[in-house]
């Protein structure tokens, strides 16, 4: 496995009952004197950062090195006594790689999950489904930004002053010039 590396704009964003500052330091260990978070800290970031900072969540989309990765942490570790608490990134996450890697632990298969790893081969697999899909989730990520942009402009006097200076390359923008 190579890194893990926590993003800075992960930690700010609606997972900190996944993942806080505080609870990595308190579960460090030291490997050659060096401290580094526990398998089950490091499975998280790994998993947070493929969802979020990749948009794998909302792509509904991982790769190979990921779920590999979080196969190797995972022989570090205890198996988890309670599924339920795990984010719903985590449970997209584990839908996702199970596209690559049969379940490891018995009992771990039912017919909803079944169902959404049939819907997630669909999307990854097709090309024009995924076209299709990808598609639909940057328009839905475009209009998100736009709408945060309008309300800036409306409420912020130094963006709106900041827009009308460099108008121009607004407009190349809007018209999706480069």
């Amino acid at each position: 496995m190579g890194a893990v590396e926590i993003h800075s704009k992960l930690l700010r964003k609606e997972v900190p009952e996944v993942l806080t500052p505080e609870g990595i330091l308190n579960d460090r260990i030291i490997i050659n004197q060096i401290y580094v978070p526990n398998a089950d800290a490091n499975l998280d970031i790994l998993i947070l950062n493929d969802m979020v900072n990749d948009f794998g969540y909302l792509l509904k989309s991982t790769n190979f090195k990921s779920c590999y990765d979080s196969l190797v942490l995972e022989q570090q570790m205890p198996p988890p006594k309670d599924n339920d608490k795990i984010s719903k990134y985590h449970r997209v996450f584990y839908a996702l790689r199970g596209s690559y890697f049969e379940p490891l632990a018995e009992g771990s298969k039912n017919i909803n999950s079944s169902v959404v790893k049939t819907f997630y081969k669909h999307i990854n697999k097709n090309g024009l489904i995924r076209r299709i899909y990808t598609g639909l989730v940057k328009l839905n990520i475009g209009l998100i930004t736009c709408l945060e942009g309008v309300k800036l402009f409306v409420k912020n006097k130094r963006f709106r002053a900041d827009v009308w200076n460099h108008k121009s390359e607004v407009i190349k923008l809007f018209r999706g010039e480069k």
